[in-house]
């Protein structure tokens, strides 16, 4: 297989958990997991599911609202993988290195 198809192929899997992540982290809820609240119904109104509300919760326990960032990171992993000339050379290294320091 060429470089270009598996470069394209890793592009839609960076889409793709760049959605599904955006989409749990939208959608959490306290209440969902029971170790964060009191009283829990034991289903997860999170619109990715069990799944999703553990990673949702995950990610705002360790860096708070800074996990907005991680899609956005997983998107710009996209376009250098689909337009890996267009953007510059190791600019998600560099984009990483920014969102950690900020953290």
């Amino acid at each position: 297989m060429k470089q270009e198809r598996i470069d394209e192929i890793i592009g839609i899997v960076f889409v793709s958990l760049g959605i599904l992540l955006l989409g749990s982290l939208i959608s959490y809820h306290h209440g969902d997991l029971p170790y964060f609240s009191s009283s829990s119904s034991g289903v997860a109104h999170n619109w990715m599911g069990v799944l999703g509300a553990h990673t949702a919760a995950l990610l705002f326990f360790l860096v708070g609202y800074s996990a907005y960032f991680f899609p956005l990171l997983f998107f710009l992993w996209a376009l250098e993988k689909f337009w890996g000339v267009f953007l510059q050379k190791n600019l998600s290294i560099r984009l990483a290195g920014t969102v950690f320091f900020f953290l």
